[in-house]
């Protein structure tokens, strides 16, 4: 017959997919853990960013050079 479509049988294929996570430095590691942390205590996702930023900077911060000389 005329305007008919030929269907093809499709099979889906589940597939496992796993997900890395690289972490560059400990800062990174360790607001990685204060996030799931906060996540785990009933905080919000926006709640448990901050406070995964908020200890992210404080580390960065902490592994600064206390001082710095410009010569």
């Amino acid at each position: 017959m005329a305007n008919t479509i030929a269907v093809e049988e499709v099979k889906l294929v589940e597939k496992e997919e796993k997900m890395k996570i690289k972490l560059n430095s400990a800062c990174h590691s360790l607001s990685f853990s204060v996030y799931i942390a906060s996540r785990e205590s009933g905080l919000t996702v926006d709640e448990s960013r901050a406070n995964s930023n908020t200890a992210y900077w404080q580390c960065m911060g902490a592994a600064l050079p206390k001082s710095i000389s410009a010569n």
